[in-house]
């Protein structure tokens, strides 16, 4: 099994993909043989380990057979593998092999499907002589990724994947740079104006940071904030685990709100709160566990609706309970300025 699946080629995303196909396969198949027209959106299946490593085997011997063990050999010129021919002809690995994988093409026509595209966009004679927008000029590509800081597949990649010339990818790549330098960030008794440079003194990666401004839409400040917290939370925790003599599998005791749990699983049952959320609150705000429980918990007794003596999870599941319409109720009740409880009570009193 190790000589089929440690492979460089190998990557644990279509692996995966290759599972959750087959799982759904599987699922579809027994559905029909219930006499479903489909697989329900929530439903589940139960497949053991011995078939799932089934399926990764069969996935792994597919993809060496489609890519093949022998010298690759392109153009004239012999590689040792693929990894090592898109390495040398500057083109996206898993681009390549994602290419391979996903269409019935084999690995000569996929390199020279992206060879003739490459020539399209960017010539045949090597690139010199860049200018960009903002003034600056390079001799040639490895000048300009030097400049950059950035490999100079990343710069083809951005191009191939955007069909622009080398300096449209350029100048995207200049301008991300220039806003992220001229940040005036303050941490702790330190002032930075180079966000890179910030990363890399404060021991955190500079790509998470800008992929969180970027996805968050938060300040350079924050985004280096929430990093620095969660770096030590982390710290934390190792040196909890050194001092306590952590063992993995074996439960861990916690006290939230005074009461202790002899696990974090009891934790959940016994305030009725999902983990998931918990977990969420966790990474959202780089808060201890004890403080996202609490918050949780919170959140679910505001959430709570109380009718009749009974508590209901929430307001929607109390007027499926009575089979009212949840819109109607929040309108009469806003309308004619009463509580929720007394319109249900209101519409209940009319039916009989």
């Amino acid at each position: 099994m190790k000589d089929v699946i440690l492979q460089p080629h190998k990557t644990l995303r279509h692996c995966i993909e290759y599972v959750h196909e087959k799982a759904y396969e599987t699922a579809l198949e027994k559905a029909k043989k219930e006499g479903k027209t489909g697989v329900g959106q929530n439903a589940g299946i139960a497949i053991g380990s011995t078939e799932v490593f089934a399926w990764v085997i069969k996935h792994c011997l597919e993809l060496k057979q489609k890519l093949g063990t022998d010298v690759i050999e392109f153009d004239g010129v012999k590689y040792a593998d693929l990894h090592e021919c898109c390495r040398m002809l500057k083109f996206p690995y898993r681009r390549v092999l994602a290419k391979i994988m996903n269409s019935d093409c084999s690995v000569q026509e996929t390199l020279q499907n992206l060879k003739q595209k490459k020539e399209r966009l960017f010539g045949t004679g090597d690139i010199e002589n860049i200018t960009l927008e903002n003034g600056k000029c390079y001799e040639n590509i490895k000048e300009l990724c030097s400049d950059l800081r950035i490999r100079e597949g990343t710069l083809y990649g951005y191009a191939l994947r955007n069909e622009c010339s080398i300096t449209e990818a350029a100048d995207y790549y200049a301008k991300r740079e220039e806003v992220f330098q001229n940040v005036a960030l303050k941490v702790g008794d330190q002032f930075y104006n180079d966000l890179r440079q910030c990363c890399e003194e404060q021991g955190i990666r500079y790509k998470d940071v800008y992929r969180r401004m970027v996805e968050k839409m938060v300040s350079a400040e924050d985004a280096v904030e929430y990093f620095l917290k969660r770096k030590d939370r982390k710290a934390k925790e190792k040196q909890f685990k050194r001092q306590t003599n952590f063992e993995p599998g074996v439960p861990k005791k916690v006290v939230i709100m005074g009461k202790e749990y002899p696990s974090k699983t009891s934790c959940y049952d016994d305030l009725k709160i999902q983990k998931k959320l918990v977990l969420k609150r966790m990474r959202d705000t780089n808060c201890s566990f004890e403080e996202a429980v609490i918050a949780t918990y919170q959140a679910r007794i505001e959430k709570e609706f109380h009718f009749h003596g009974e508590v209901y999870r929430s307001f929607v599941a109390c007027c499926k309970a009575y089979g009212v319409a949840q819109e109607y109720i929040a309108i009469k009740a806003k309308r004619e300025g009463i509580t929720r409880q007394e319109a249900i009570e209101k519409i209940l009193a009319l039916r009989e």
